[in-house]
């Protein structure tokens, strides 16, 4: 193979990758379900933790101009100056690391604190999301959810609830 045709070869890889990751953030900004609180909003985008570059447009400390893509328009005045925050299903404890290894569940199990959500009776941690930064596990069961927020941070219940199924 020519220097000419690698090159070829991969621009048109780098092209296929491009259009498919435009096309996975579309699909995850239609109907994209999201809650307002005092803090800001929290959005559900339909995304893994794994899809950062995904994940990292709903992590916004404090609102100024424009809005990630997905989020109404409408609420722009409303949050100026507030946060924007995403939650999504986690289905594996390791996806998410505690003093810089992956989670375990015996790790979870004595160090995570009991909570009540909306009278569920939930299990919270403070975690570290790889290339994402500091957030909450909250688990009810088996499923498990990671938000961007701290744990000293408020929890949209209903969202939540609803994410662990």
């Amino acid at each position: 193979m020519s220097i000419d045709e690698d090159n070829k070869r991969r621009s048109a890889q780098r092209a296929a990758e491009e259009q498919a990751m435009a096309a996975r953030s579309a699909a995850v900004r239609s109907g994209l379900h999201h809650v307002l609180d005092e803090r800001g909003l929290v959005v559900a985008p339909k995304a893994e933790l794994g899809e950062t570059e995904i994940l990292r447009k709903y992590m916004i400390s404090a609102v100024e101009n424009g809005l990630p893509e997905g989020v109404p328009e409408e609420l722009r005045a409303e949050l100026v100056g507030k946060a924007i925050d995403f939650a999504v299903p986690v289905e594996f404890l390791s996806e998410v690391f505690v003093n810089n290894k992956p989670l375990s569940r015996p790790d979870f199990e004595a160090n995570a604190s009991a909570r009540d959500l909306d009278g569920e009776a939930v299990q919270v941690m403070e975690v570290f999301a790889p290339r994402l930064g500091a957030g909450t596990l909250i688990r009810r069961g088996r499923s498990n959810v990671f938000i961007s927020r701290r744990l000293d941070e408020p929890l949209p219940a209903s969202l939540i609830l609803e994410l662990l199924g």
